[in-house]
């Protein structure tokens, strides 16, 4: 038929500017902070909107300041000890292989006699 497209040809996607890809990934970085936020109890649901608007205004200093509040924004390693970590020297041997197993992901087998 005259004037209709053809089926078997593919419209291409919308190019999507610079601007907007930017605006879009702010976007997701600031609901990913304030998720993070949320989920580690550093701020209310209830105080979401308000940080929304302050990350809008200033992100650097909104995440500054999350920081101080207690967000931990940086990846660390989950084998990593806390600085109050119960030293390994007080541990019984039995002790010792049992945190090594939990270390390594395994379940440590217990012999009951």
């Amino acid at each position: 038929m005259a004037g209709r497209p053809s089926r078997t040809a593919k419209a291409s996607a919308p190019k999507i500017s610079d601007a907007t890809a930017a605006k879009a990934q702010g976007f997701l970085d600031r609901e990913a902070l304030l998720d993070n936020a949320v989920h580690a109890g550093v701020i209310s649901e209830g105080m979401r909107k308000h940080y929304a608007t302050a990350y809008d205004a200033d992100p650097a200093g909104c995440r500054a300041f999350l920081g101080k509040l207690g967000l931990r924004t940086e990846t660390t390693a989950s084998t990593a000890e806390p600085e109050d970590a119960y030293p390994d020297s007080l541990l019984s041997p039995q002790e010792r292989q049992r945190v090594a197993a939990a270390r390594e992901g395994r379940q440590h087998s217990r012999i009951v006699s």
